[in-house]
């Protein structure tokens, strides 16, 4: 009898965790945020009875109910393309990501102090120090103390100074995100050196080089470190690129992402498969850009996908990645991190049309299943 009590309590736990994602899961489908906001702001027509129908009948390939025609009419107004196949955020980051990527491992895996230690190919940034849960470790992640002691600081700062670069990055190892988390020093002395330590120690935070920037990235914005954001699919033995874009930063900021007053700045500019940027870019509230660049081409493009591609297929847990890759000034191609809760959709889709364009109907296939269905959509989005 305890034993089938316990069971039971089990179920109902488990039962209770799916009706509260179902719940909110519904609620985003139904109300579509940052839409709504755009909406507001902005004289968007609605859509047509026909533009409906089209999404439906698209939609409806794959069993799912559109609960809210909001993005569609977001990103028909912001591109002036009318395509179906726009996939709103509620679905890609709610439905497809848990279905590509593996929750149970994703804990684990966006720990930023592990990138190193799981894709040891990966050229991250160079690393002077490392705290994880607690335990200060050096250059190499040994083991060193549990506190910033003088052997901690000789060997994080001995690793700096045989850098040759007179700045570092202090960043969160976990919850750090759109720049949040992330800080620049300017290092002159152990003294220096500490200060900043101890004014970043939650326990869990790694110290690296601050990149030097090639001339392309320097075009958009001095002051940022600026990136390529490429959100890759894995589909068996291919490896997909979604939306390639260029995503730089504002003047004064050190990362590619800002906060000014509390409103999160996003700036993109989308890349062609041959590698050249678009002519115009968009900001995360759905203004247009006009990039004054005079070198449109992304150098090492080809070895930049090359990359990101190997990369990708170490990571056998996770299908569906959104990288920041950029490049130093002698060229060299850096993976600033790689992103698995939320690769991003919404800006992207702005600088390029529908998030997996050509790939949509493989991408989107395993709602065909009703099993999937039922696993990851709530019952008022399935048909």
């Amino acid at each position: 009898m305890p034993k089938t009590i316990k069971k039971i309590k089990k179920q109902l736990k488990k039962t209770g965790k799916s009706i509260l994602r179902n719940s909110g899961l519904t609620r985003q489908l139904k109300s579509a945020g940052i839409s709504d906001a755009y909406i507001a702001k902005h004289d968007c027509p609605p859509l047509t009875a026909q533009e409906k129908d089209e999404i439906d009948a698209f939609w409806a390939e794959y069993g799912v109910k559109i609960l809210n025609y909001d993005y569609h009419r977001m990103f028909y107004h912001v591109t002036g393309i009318h395509d179906p196949r726009f996939i709103p955020d509620s679905i890609s980051h709610r439905v497809a990501v848990p279905y590509y990527n593996n929750p149970e491992k994703m804990r684990t895996y966006v720990d930023k102090n592990m990138f190193q230690r799981y894709l040891p190919e990966m050229p991250f940034p160079k690393m002077f120090g490392q705290c994880i849960n607690g335990h200060f470790c050096g250059p190499d992640g040994e083991y060193i103390s549990d506190e910033i002691t003088d052997e901690y600081l000789e060997l994080v700062y001995s690793a700096f100074l045989e850098n040759n670069n007179d700045s570092l990055i202090i960043k969160q190892a976990m919850g750090s995100y759109c720049g949040k988390g992330v800080r620049k020093y300017t290092i002159a002395s152990k003294e220096d050196l500490r200060n900043a330590i101890e004014e970043n120690n939650s326990g869990n935070f790694l110290i690296q080089t601050a990149i030097r920037q090639h001339a392309f990235f320097r075009q958009f914005n001095e002051s940022s470190v600026n990136i390529i954001r490429c959100t890759t699919w894995r589909h068996g033995k291919d490896v997909y690129f979604f939306c390639p874009c260029v995503r730089y930063g504002i003047e004064g900021s050190p990362t590619d992402v800002a906060f000014v007053d509390g409103e999160e700045i996003v700036q993109v500019v989308g890349i062609g498969e041959d590698g050249r940027i678009y002519d115009r870019g968009f900001t995360m509230s759905g203004n247009r850009l006009d990039p004054v660049v005079e070198d449109k081409q992304v150098p090492y493009w080809d070895k930049i996908k090359e990359t990101v591609t190997r990369g990708h297929l170490q990571l056998h847990y996770f299908d569906l990645v959104g990288w920041d890759i950029t490049l130093d000034e002698d060229g060299n191609v850096v993976c600033i991190e790689y992103n698995l809760i939320h690769p991003g959709s919404i800006i992207y889709q702005f600088a390029h049309g529908p998030l997996a364009g050509d790939q949509t109907d493989a991408f989107l296939s395993f709602l065909k299943d009703p099993a999937n269905r039922e696993k990851y959509l709530p019952a008022a989005a399935r048909l």
